[in-house]
């Protein structure tokens, strides 16, 4: 035997055995006879549209971004011509304001400064901001709070918090 034909046979020899097994036997046994796993009538199932009404009630109802409540006394105040508080962030210098003016882009404004409409910005917390209007009035719209209805009641109480231990064990 030839040294090469001595090196390609422990990777030859394998292969042609599995070839000569795979002729000999064929491909191997069936599970069974061939039948359609899927039925023919089957199709995805059609989850019903969701009630977007029931959602748009409850959104103007609440009016967890801010905006004036439906119902409230605060929603006659308002008119076109208003500034609307629309955000907070916050600064190197501190936080600002974000007021929205219709037709017209967002208005920045820290505590102190002059609004379009000549009132004036008294207070900002990163959740709400005061104001007065032009006509001296005072406002104060919170933001990005949305008050639950469903508030547990009085004797209701969440469970007990367990307290994380400290001691460590096993050193």
């Amino acid at each position: 035997m030839s040294p090469a034909v001595r090196r390609a046979l422990p990777f030859a020899g394998p292969f042609l055995a599995g070839v000569l097994g795979y002729l000999l036997l064929g491909a191997g046994p069936h599970s069974g006879a061939t039948r359609d796993t899927v039925p023919i009538d089957w199709a995805l199932p059609v989850d019903a549209a969701p009630d977007m009404a029931a959602a748009a009630e409850l959104w103007r109802s609440r009016s967890p971004w801010g905006a004036v409540a439906a119902g409230s006394d605060g929603a006659a105040a308002e008119n076109d011509s208003a500034v609307v508080p629309v955000g907070v962030f916050a600064e190197r210098g501190g936080l600002v304001a974000l007021f929205a003016i219709p037709d017209a882009p967002l208005f920045r404004v820290r505590q102190g400064e002059r609004l379009p409409n000549g009132g004036q910005v008294t207070s900002i917390s990163p959740t709400g901001v005061g104001w007065t209007n032009a006509k001296g009035e005072t406002r104060q719209r919170q933001l990005f709070i949305d008050p639950d209805p469903r508030a547990a009641a009085p004797g209701d109480s969440p469970p007990p918090r367990r307290r994380a231990s400290t001691s460590s064990q096993g050193q």
